[in-house]
This record gives structure tokens, sequence and C-alpha cells, in this order.
């Protein structure tokens, strides 16, 4: 029977390339980005996330605490959005409603190996997010310094990436709990995907014009 680590990077090899085609993904790191065009990819992000953080802490009160997890870095998003002068960092801006793909929950985690699964992809994330950082600085430029705290969030304390995955190996073993920790990284990963296609590419450099969001929303990401 392989690792988990390797089950999940095989079965979520092809999420991951779909996530990564997305065109907020495409224009978050393309050479045309701009600064307005960055606003409008963090505030996707940043509610995107929050449901996936959420699931985390809950799920973590319901399985325990076993897992490895980073602190939440959702809160980051909304520091850089204030520091990118976004009036409204909580206005997605999209015609009408807050469209559902942001604010869905993510489905409840109650089994250990679910959480294991949905933190692979909140850890592994972290990876991705320096070369993000990286690309950010240099189409950007440092004047002034482009916010990117969410991004450039460190992973877990003094715990590398290959630590955290053999911990992983060690702690989901049997082939039902491996299938439920892919179930949940594939539920991640589509669940920030169905969030991304919110994005569109031709309004991304328009004046800001941000629809309100209901109270509660905004509440919550203040």
């Amino acid at each position: 029977m392989p690792h988990t680590a390797d089950l999940l990077r095989a079965r979520t090899q092809a999420a991951h390339r779909a996530l990564e085609a997305t065109p907020l993904a495409m224009d978050l790191m393309g050479e045309k980005l701009t600064r307005h065009a960055y606003a409008d990819i963090l505030r996707i992000w940043a509610l995107a996330w929050q449901g996936l953080e959420d699931a985390l802490e809950k799920g973590g009160r319901v399985c325990g605490w076993d897992v490895p997890v980073p602190a939440p870095r959702g809160p980051l998003a909304w520091q850089d959005l204030r520091a990118l002068e976004v009036h409204d960092p909580a206005a997605v801006r999209v015609p009408g409603q807050i469209p559902p793909e942001l604010t869905r929950r993510f489905p409840a985690i109650t089994h250990p190996a679910e959480l294991w699964g949905l933190a692979y992809v909140a850890v592994g994330s972290r990876l991705g997010g320096q070369v993000i950082v990286r690309h950010l600085r240099a189409v950007l430029g440092p004047v002034p310094p482009v916010p990117c705290a969410f991004f450039g969030a460190e992973a877990i304390g003094g715990l590398a990436w290959p630590a955290w995955l053999k911990r992983l190996n060690a702690q989901v073993t049997e082939e039902e709990a491996q299938q439920a920790a892919v179930r949940a990284a594939l539920q991640a990963f589509d669940h920030l995907e169905q969030a991304f296609r919110v994005y569109k590419a031709e309004e991304a450099d328009e004046a800001c014009a941000h629809p309100a969001l209901p109270v509660s929303v905004a509440r919550a990401a203040a």
C-alpha cells in the first residue's frame, strides 16, 4: 500500500492543475498583473480560504488536534487588502449578491483522516505561496511595497514540509483512512476552484465599484 503522502500527491494532481488553469490563477501569475487586479484576486482568495480554515478549526474540535496545522492566515488577507487601500475589503466585484461559491460551507470534517487531507492542502499551499510572493514583488515592484502577508505566511513553525508529510504517513495508514484523506483534499481543491471561477478577468482593471456584502459576511471579514 502506498504512503498516504504519495497517494494524496497522485490523486490531487489533476485538481491542482485545474486550479492553476483558472483565469484567477493565471492572472495572478501573469506578467500584466496590476495592483487593482491583485486586490480583486485577494478578496476572492480571502473569502474562499475562510471556508477552509473554518472547516479546519471545527474539524479539529471534533477530531482532536493531533493534526499539526498552521495558524489561520485568513486575517492576513484582509490586512493586505487594507494595505492596498481597498476601502471595502469584504466586497467582491461581481454583479448582485455575493455568489454562493464564496460563502458556501465546506463539508463537515468528522474523521481525523479527513482533517489530515484538508490540512495537506492548507499546509502545502504555503510552499506555493513563497513562489507567488517572489512573483508579486517582481511584477508589482518594490515601491510602494506590495503587501503579501497572506501568501508569504510561514508554514508551521519549525516543522518543514518533509517532516509534516512524515507525520501524515505515520498517522494515516489504513486504506479506509487514506481514502478519507484523499476525499477531503479533493473537496478542498474543488472548494477553491469553484470560488476562483467567480473571478472575471475582463473586470480586473475596472474602477473599484464594489457592491456591499451582507452585514454578517462583512463583519466576519473584519
